[in-house]
């Protein structure tokens, strides 16, 4: 991926950071991968039981209905007569008012709802980042590789050049040792990336649960640009909603415990044998109706003690909220400053590489003179390789913070 990247000796700044802002992108068509990892599915489940107690609550609002069947004995005291015997009847109940309690809620089902989908959009986001950096890993181990195995290369020709000045009595063969030393130290190298290679793609297919083969997740993170925002507005972004709906949760809850102060109204009737008799539907069918009003009058302080805890709530609500916002405004302005000083440091890099190429051409030319010796050329030889490694990292680390920074910092 970072091979690609020319960066020309004059180039400013800004147009490296703008070079570098396309890393993997990951595109709406590919949300199915991401389908399969386990703490998205988590989420899914959750949302799903939020929205199956959406219909438990809108069942507030309907009549109950209900079949009253059994035995039963009333004394009617100034009739002096005692009903005994089976009654039957229908009996519905209607919810006219309950102080507002029903209807926040569902309100409050509602916000749990956006919330659970603000968590979800921020662990996609998470998921979408640690992917990322998986195959952002792979890929510098791999560049990596290549430039090791370049460097052997390198280091066998030079052995070569080695070899003739021993064999023409140049040089002693203490130079043979110094290049053979360096190729073992280098095919070390090899087998530790190659181990850590192994790891990471094993961890990146456990992340999509075991169910989808590596090629398929490369091939599914594609590498399409991925464009610099605006001016970033903290209060869009998936952290803040999702703390922004709590806050209104504990607003809801206070309102919900207010409203415990107030009354209560229910129509209810009945049909059918309300009184107990001998025979069913020998007399003539009753029926009743009663509009019901229920006025609290003393809950022993429970209804205080709540109203205070939640009030408690809403507050700390308020400054974990404030105090989000506080902090990603700072770590937006860290990361940039971050991006910018890799840029910078990047396009100091390859200053210092052209002029390490050159050392080293100069250090070969040297050798072959006779007026250095081999642990000149290694050091020369060693210089311009740990360049190219640091920049490789170096190009890696900002590709990582950019896809980071737009994948966190987009707006929801």
């Amino acid at each position: 991926m970072f091979e690609n990247l020319n960066i020309k000796k004059h180039i400013p700044v800004q147009l490296l950071v703008v070079a570098l802002a396309f890393p993997y992108a990951i595109t709406k068509a590919n949300d199915s991968l991401f389908e399969n990892n386990i703490e998205i599915i988590n989420n899914q489940l959750k949302t799903q039981s939020a929205n199956y107690e959406k219909s438990i609550i809108k069942s507030l609002f309907l009549p109950e209905l209900s079949i009253n069947t059994g035995l039963s004995s009333e004394f009617t005291k100034d009739r002096a007569v005692t009903d005994r015997g089976p009654y039957l009847f229908l009996s519905g109940k209607i919810n006219l008012y309950h102080g507002g309690q029903d209807l926040n809620k569902a309100t409050k089902n509602d916000t749990l709802i956006a919330k659970l989908n603000f968590d979800n959009e921020k662990t996609k986001r998470k998921i979408q980042i640690d992917s990322f950096k998986l195959l952002a890993e792979l890929n510098l181990l791999n560049n990596d590789n290549s430039l090791i195995a370049e460097e052997i290369k390198n280091n066998e020709l030079q052995l070569k050049m080695a070899k003739k000045k021993v064999d023409a009595g140049l040089t002693t063969s203490a130079d043979l040792l110094d290049f053979q030393i360096k190729n073992e130290n280098l095919m070390n190298e090899l087998s530790s990336n190659q181990y850590k290679i192994n790891d990471i793609e094993k961890e990146l297919v456990a992340m999509f649960g075991n169910k989808i083969g590596l090629n398929q997740i490369k091939n599914e993170i594609q590498t399409l640009p991925n464009p610099e925002l605006d001016k970033i507005d903290v209060h869009t972004l998936p952290e803040v909603q999702a703390l922004h709906q709590d806050l209104l949760n504990t607003k809801l809850e206070i309102s919900n415990i207010h409203s415990e102060y107030l009354p209560t109204i229910d129509l209810e009737g009945k049909y059918g044998n309300i009184t107990p008799t001998q025979k069913l539907f020998d007399n003539k069918t009753e029926h009743q109706i009663a509009l019901n009003l229920t006025i609290p009058l003393f809950t022993g302080f429970t209804t205080s003690s709540k109203l205070s805890q939640t009030i408690l709530n809403s507050t700390r609500a308020e400054h974990e909220l404030r105090q989000l916002e506080i902090n990603l405004e700072k770590r937006i302005d860290l990361d940039k400053r971050k991006i910018n000083l890799n840029g910078k440091i990047l396009s100091n890099l390859e200053k210092s590489l052209e002029k390490a190429s050159k050392y080293k051409e100069l250090i070969l030319f040297e050798y072959k003179k006779g007026i250095k010796n081999s642990s000149d050329v290694i050091n020369a030889s060693d210089k311009q390789f740990e360049l190219n490694r640091k920049i490789n990292e170096l190009k890696n680390e900002n590709s990582q913070l950019i896809f980071t920074y737009n994948t966190n910092f987009k707006k929801n």
